[in-house]
């Protein structure tokens, strides 16, 4: 065989030391992730788990854009609205979760939820608090937009 056949076995037996290991790697790795996830990411009271999960210290914030309407006289005469988009207006919330009961079956907990909303003016891009934006009132809007043509005056379609 020569020098040549010895190299060849010495790759192909290489190869199979590499190969099997990384197969058994990923036929098994499901596996031991979602049975190292079901120990550590259990529900259970006192646990640190349950403490994140009940106030989590990852700020969530939640971004508002509405359409301010530039022409709210002219639209009252009849003209066409003109809108222009403002935002973000931002808001952290905060989620607070209380009456915890741990049911009988060991997975199963209930709880009752407050959500609390805080402005955030400095990601803002007005204080939320202040900044005036005029809107189309959509109830209003639906509900003239279905009665025109029913009747002759729009008030008293109202």
């Amino acid at each position: 065989m020569g020098k040549y056949g010895c190299n060849y076995r010495c790759v192909a037996i290489a190869c199979f030391l590499v190969l099997l290991p990384t197969a058994l790697v990923f036929v098994f790795l499901n596996d031991i992730f979602l049975a190292i996830v079901k120990q550590q990411a259990v529900i259970a009271p006192g646990t640190e788990v349950e403490k994140q999960w009940i106030d989590p210290d990852v700020p969530v914030y939640v971004y508002f854009y509405f359409y301010d309407l530039l022409n709210p006289y002219e639209v009252k005469q009849g003209e066409r609205p003109a809108f222009n988009e403002v935002g973000p207006f931002v808001y952290r919330e905060q989620r607070k979760k209380f009456d915890l009961q741990y049911l009988g079956d060991g997975q199963t907990v209930q709880y009752r939820m407050d959500h609390y909303f805080t402005p955030e003016p400095t990601l803002s891009i007005a204080d939320p608090l202040t900044h005036l934006v005029t809107t189309l009132n959509v109830p209003l809007a639906v509900r003239w937009v279905l009665n025109v043509g029913k009747c002759p005056g729009f008030t008293k379609c109202l």
